[in-house]
């Protein structure tokens, strides 16, 4: 680390300090409200806002926004191109999960590959809302997902090999999205 990165967190520092003093001195209302604008852990940098604050980010001296977060709305603004980490752009595969008669398959991953010793009419577990799951018949033998209680399907899927059932959970119930008969 360099003296010109010591003196801009010695300055961050001491700009976070005055927020800090300045909160305390206001109305204790104010004084819930969190800021941080630096908060690391090592080399870690983050920047915090608590109690629905904006957070706009700026490329040069606060005349180009470049990023920015709405408190109130949760709405995000970026100028620019934007390149999302490679783990956010993967469709992550579970390992193989059996499918058992009477018993629920829970999703693990994006895409659930299945198999089963035969025959089989499992139940779908809920995933959390707004999980977005399929799942991936590998073996020969048929699996049966039906279209009853919160499994809400466009009827009963029969998944045979290499056949996808996708799916979308509201928290309370699982709802096609799409099936493939390949």
């Amino acid at each position: 680390m360099n003296a010109t990165t010591n003196l801009k967190r010695c300055l961050a520092v001491s700009a976070l300090l005055l927020i800090v003093a300045l909160l305390v001195a206001a109305a204790p209302g104010f004084a819930r409200m969190r800021t941080a604008i630096l908060c690391d852990a090592g080399e870690t940098n983050c920047v915090e806002a608590w109690e629905g604050a904006s957070i706009t980010l700026y490329s040069d001296q606060g005349t180009t926004q470049k990023w920015a977060v709405n408190g109130a709305s949760g709405n995000m603004t970026v100028g620019g191109a934007t390149t999302l980490a490679a783990a956010l752009n993967k469709i992550t595969a579970s390992s193989t999960i059996t499918a058992t008669d009477g018993n629920p398959i829970t999703a693990t991953a994006t895409i659930n590959t299945l198999t089963a010793a035969g025959e089989v009419t499992p139940t779908l577990a809920i995933p959390l809302a707004g999980v977005y799951a399929c799942f991936y018949n590998t073996s020969a033998n048929a699996i049966l997902i039906q279209d009853t209680g919160n499994q809400v399907l466009a009827g009963n899927a029969t998944l045979g090999q290499y056949d996808t059932l996708c799916i979308w959970s509201d928290g309370t119930r699982v709802i096609e999205i799409s099936r493939s008969n390949n």
